[in-house]
């Protein structure tokens, strides 16, 4: 759970910590279940507060976390898809996240391919239909504002059963009682499907009046054959927003276009500001299903894909310590190209120990360096000398190393770094080099591979020493590796 100390207080239900746990065991977790009172019509059904303890966020401070009950959380997803069992068969076919992936099934589509199928619906609309007005927003702290007693009264007039809203209303209380939290929990396939019962009467009045709409989540766009119409639109959403529902549009987030070109290339491109928002929010689990989809859709297919996309995407995986986009790089090697620094530092975080990719890299060291490949074959050294690797990688950086003519100074200085971390690298062999080389670079880089060998150490101590005589230059680097 995630709780931010401000009017605006947000709270999360992730899985419960050994949450797999329980399901390996059905029959011991009906009897807990059961001792908590939620059993037949959750009657004695019991919910529970929580306590909270600061979690590190991936892009730096604390977000306040909880391990919930995994009663309650059950609870929480068997009621919420009973509803949707229920109102997601009302939903139009505008509507695209959040969906169940079949009439009563208990999982919903997969978020990465819906986000995929709203963002190429509403291009094919603007390309069929070259709307003379769109409209593109979301909603402002869309579930903070969702006011679950207002919510639970529309499920009533839904007809919802009462066996489900009573519990759903006592859950909600329950979380609400200390008067910490307001709303839907952030994140999760339950308030997924139940905001999107919410929002049902957006989608049943762009469907009465809109010449076109998509929605995804609190996310929406809107189409309309001239400015007129499609702002007298906006003006009856808003009022529904308002005063039937408690919400609000986005203001600071609305993008309206009279070209429909303009409209597309919005479309087109905005999905890396819709990641930073959820990612300042803390939703990262949605977040990272759009970097997925950034990369699958924008990236990978594309033959000379945007640098600034690649960067974003692998930037935020890497931190994340998430491997989803390590085999396209490795199909594809002029990816590597396109932003080799955030390329092999992706790498760096997410394989930096895995043998294979290193010396399938090496197969890159090979290519002779250009301009464009020296920047990479660089960096691929500079990851090949974050751990330490196999005979195979010995032989292609010390090829690297000793090729004075094709490579520069730097890469064959990150080169003997790389050689360093492979089996038989000896003092001898840096200090013979160091003294033939030319590069300076090459020279203190190899100096600095003895730091820490204390094989034959008074004759390597003389031998560095003599190559600081007769380079001063090199005097620091000879201190530092004969002080280990």
């Amino acid at each position: 759970m995630r709780h931010v100390a401000s009017e605006d207080r947000w709270y999360e239900v992730p899985d419960a910590l050994g949450f797999r746990d329980y399901l390996r065991f059905p029959d011991l977790f009906a009897a807990f279940a059961a001792k908590r009172g939620a059993t037949a019509d959750l009657t004695d059904w019991r919910p529970q507060r929580y306590d909270w303890f600061p979690y590190p966020k991936w892009v730096g401070g604390y977000r306040q976390m909880t391990t919930p009950d995994a009663v309650d959380r059950v609870v929480y997803r068997l009621l919420a898809f009973n509803v949707a069992f229920l109102s997601d068969p009302s939903l139009s076919g505008h509507v695209f996240g959040n969906r169940l992936l079949r009439p009563g099934a208990s999982s919903i589509r997969v978020p990465t391919k819906a986000w995929v199928e709203f963002k190429n619906y509403q291009l094919a609309s603007l390309s069929a239909n070259a709307w003379g007005y769109t409209c593109v927003s979301d909603l402002s702290g869309f579930y903070l504002a969702i006011n679950t007693e207002l919510f639970c009264n529309r499920l009533r007039e839904r007809s919802i059963p009462e066996h489900l809203v009573q519990p759903l209303e006592r859950l909600f209380n329950k979380w609400h009682s200390g008067k910490e939290f307001r709303g839907l929990p952030v994140g999760g396939e339950s308030s997924g499907v139940l905001s999107n019962t919410f929002l049902l009467p957006v989608d049943e009045l762009l469907s009465k009046y809109a010449g076109d709409h998509g929605m995804y989540g609190d996310d929406f766009a809107i189409f309309a054959p001239e400015v007129g119409a499609g702002r007298a639109i906006l003006e009856i959403l808003d009022e529904t927003f308002s005063n039937h529902l408690g919400l609000k549009r986005n203001i600071a987030k609305t993008h309206e276009f009279t070209d429909p070109e303009e409209a597309a290339d919005y479309i087109e491109n905005h999905l890396l500001a819709s990641i930073e928002v959820l990612e300042e929010i803390g939703d990262d689990e949605t977040a990272t299903h759009k970097l997925y989809a950034l990369w699958d859709e924008r990236v990978m297919p594309n033959p000379s894909p945007d640098a600034a996309e690649v960067h974003f995407v692998l930037a935020r995986l890497g931190k994340r310590a998430d491997t989803y986009a390590v085999a396209g790089l490795l199909q594809r090697s002029d990816l590597l190209q396109v932003d080799p620094k955030a390329s092999i530092g992706y790498l760096t975080r997410t394989a930096v120990r895995d043998q294979e990719i290193a010396e399938r890299l090496c197969l890159l060291l090979d290519m002779p360096p250009t301009v464009t490949s020296e920047a990479m074959q660089l960096h691929i050294c500079r990851f090949l000398a974050s751990a330490s690797r196999t005979s195979a990688v010995a032989a292609v950086t010390e090829r690297v190393l000793d090729d004075g003519h094709g490579f520069r100074g730097q890469t064959r200085a990150m080169a003997a770094q790389a050689r360093s971390r492979c089996p038989n690298w000896h003092h001898a062999d840096a200090i013979d080099r160091a003294d033939a080389d030319a590069s300076f670079l090459v020279r203190r880089s190899l100096i600095g591979t003895t730091r820490g060998m204390n094989e034959h150490l008074p004759t390597r101590t003389l031998a560095l020493r003599e190559l600081a005589r007769r380079d001063p230059a090199l005097t620091p680097t000879a201190a530092w590796a004969l002080a280990a």
